[in-house]
């Protein structure tokens, strides 16, 4: 059973690799050590938009916010605090390295007012949103077109 599930976390590794290399820049491609990828949620809160970036254990000293254009590059880098020796590891589920992260901005946002606090292991980025798009559902024609599905 152990050799299994041994097994089935390889090939969740192997899909979260496969996802990261066609997320990364160009530059970064021949970079094979980025291993960590941080956990984002985003959403409008008081009119601001809220970018919230998991980043447990890591100093706000490696990690670099900057805009380019109308997106958010976040950088960093979750250091190792020990180097194990295989035969010292157990278990490791914990994931270490460099990171890139790009953000595309919605119209409007103003990032020019952009402010980022760290607390408890969280990056919080807030600014005002400006006007946020709201989202509409978008029929799908099928086949031919002769049936259609009605975007509820």
């Amino acid at each position: 059973m152990i050799q299994k599930l041994g097994r089935f976390d390889d090939m969740f590794d192997l899909v979260r690799e496969f996802d990261r290399f066609f997320h990364r820049p160009a530059w970064q491609l021949a970079t094979p050590h980025v291993s960590f990828h941080p956990a984002v949620e985003c959403f409008s809160r008081d009119k601001m938009l809220v970018l919230r970036v998991e980043l447990p254990g890591m100093d706000p000293k490696d990690v670099e916010v900057s805009i380019s254009g109308n997106q958010i590059v976040l950088r960093g880098e979750k250091k190792e605090e020990r180097k194990a020796d295989e035969r010292d590891l157990f278990i490791r589920e914990v994931s270490y390295g460099r990171f890139e992260r790009l953000f595309t901005l919605p119209e409007g946002a103003k990032t020019d007012h952009l402010k980022a606090s760290f607390q408890n292991g969280v990056l919080e980025l807030t600014m005002p949103a400006g006007l946020l798009e709201q989202a509409r559902k978008v029929p799908i024609v099928i086949g031919d077109g002769a049936k259609q599905v009605k975007a509820a």
